[in-house]
């Protein structure tokens, strides 16, 4: 299609009046064509290509619409297909959304509700192909790799180690996932990773930030919204619904209003959700992912987050360490940084006494603070290396060697975590094996572990029966 042409639009149902109204509310912007019948709806289909499709559930003889749903998919076309039902039971929507369509209304429909779910299905497919593209060109040009590893935390240190092989273990699972962690650690990079290597990777991966939102639009972004649900509201689509068949990730879940963590409660139990101000139930099946840099269980206390929610998301939980847990990951991590900064123009070098300073830094806002340094660096340097004099001065500043006792206990400290996560890895989180191995009691190895963020991934994983 080029840009002058109207976008094609087969409509394939057997009643004249949902059909006229299609017409009449598309006409103008659309080339539409319609078929009375499955097969003549499979002959135009075979004829050429289009850049929409309605199909009616129930055509009378011959196929149904779902199986030339099915017929469309088994020839790998991508063509959107917006299905049309009198009755929109949620075993239908569904079965039609599993079988590979992008939206569903009803036979009577408003012009807002059908033009929004043209807009919304032409804007899945136009995102879906561009993200195919995208992995296809990362795949070709990646000389590291399979591309859906690059999402993986950079290091080499036991605690990315065990950060990543969690990732992969968990991935292919429709496990929910509770990713904790200090603000800049890469909670973000953690779910999308998750993403890339499920079996939903080439499904929509949805990311939201519940504490940046403005609170009085949280709900109607997360859920939708129908006409005149607030003044001057026109029909929007949620990204509860965007979220279809991908991954839904929700960073700073504690964030997330009292209102909205039952509407997400329910979501979770039956996949189903009302968008702001409307009645009908809308099916969304999505993997769900959250991060938190708050304590939920103190917020429970008070209050502030809902325990049965926190119950159906602490499923399995990744900790993502900070930066000042893995200084040796530093070298590696910051080249990598300084290629993605100056990804069309050579990257430039790091001194050794750069990268010195920049391992004896505290890092308080963790590798999110390191790149913000390197950016500055990177935007200033010379003759294609970075000395110390090219660092912001607060990096050079606090980066001054550690007194004695400080350093001690930094490096007991690494020493400690380095053991525990190498041995909990090494007996299968069995806590009985790790005190008959250590030497030490099991008492104490489950307050070194709460300690070290260090508790299993699971609750009551790997634990012997008492």
């Amino acid at each position: 299609m080029t840009s002058t042409q109207k976008p094609s639009v087969l409509i394939v149902d057997d009643e004249k009046e949902p059909v006229t109204i299609f017409l009449d509310f598309l006409g103008e912007d659309y080339e539409c064509f319609v078929s009375n019948t499955s097969t003549d709806a499979m002959k135009r289909i075979e004829e050429r290509s289009w850049d929409l499709i309605f199909l009616d559930q129930h055509l009378g003889h011959g196929m149904s619409g779902l199986d030339i749903l099915d017929k469309l998919r088994e020839a790998k076309l991508d063509t959107p297909v917006i299905m049309i039902s009198q009755f929109a039971k949620a075993s239908l929507v569904r079965d039609a959304w599993k079988r590979g369509a992008t939206d569903f209304i009803g036979k009577m429909p408003s012009r807002a509700e059908l033009l929004s779910a043209v807009e919304h299905s032409l804007r899945t497919v136009k995102r879906d192909r561009a993200s195919l593209m995208l992995k296809k060109e990362v795949r070709s040009l990646s000389a590291v790799g399979p591309s859906d590893e690059q999402w993986l935390l950079t290091g080499s240190t036991v605690a990315v180690k065990r950060v990543n092989d969690e990732v992969r273990r968990i991935a292919k699972s429709e496990l929910k996932v509770l990713i904790l962690g200090e603000s800049g650690t890469g909670k973000d990079r953690v779910a999308r990773a998750i993403h890339e290597l499920s079996d939903r990777k080439d499904g929509p991966f949805v990311a939201y930030n519940c504490a940046t939102a403005n609170p009085q639009l949280v709900e109607s972004e997360l859920r939708g919204h129908v006409k005149n649900a607030f003044n001057n509201a026109e029909h929007k689509k949620g990204l509860f619904e965007d979220a279809n068949s991908g991954t839904m990730f929700l960073d700073e879940i504690g964030c997330l209003p009292a209102s909205l963590q039952a509407v997400l409660l329910r979501l979770i139990e039956e996949k189903k959700f009302r968008r702001l101000g409307g009645n009908t139930e809308i099916y969304s099946d999505f993997r769900l992912l959250c991060a938190t840099n708050s304590n939920l269980e103190e917020m429970i206390r008070k209050g502030e987050f809902r325990e049965d929610l926190y119950q159906r998301l602490h499923v399995a939980t990744i900790v993502t360490p900070p930066l000042r847990d893995r200084k040796p990951d530093i070298p590696e991590l910051a080249s990598n940084i300084t290629r993605q900064l100056c990804k069309n123009t050579t990257a430039p070098v790091l001194s050794n006494e750069v990268l010195t300073v920049l391992q004896e830094n505290s890092w308080s806002g963790n590798v999110r603070q390191l790149r913000n340094a390197l950016e500055y660096a990177c935007s200033v340097c010379k003759d294609g290396q970075i000395e110390v004099g090219d660092l912001p001065a607060w990096v050079s500043l606090t980066a001054r060697p550690s007194p004695y006792r400080e350093a001690k206990e930094e490096w007991l400290t690494r020493f400690d975590r380095d053991y525990w996560s190498s041995l909990l890895d090494r007996c299968g989180g069995n806590k009985t094996e790790m005190e008959r191995v250590s030497g030490i009691s099991r008492q104490m190895i489950y307050k070194i572990l709460r300690k070290l963020n260090l508790e299993s991934g699971r609750e009551g994983e790997h634990e012997e029966t008492e």
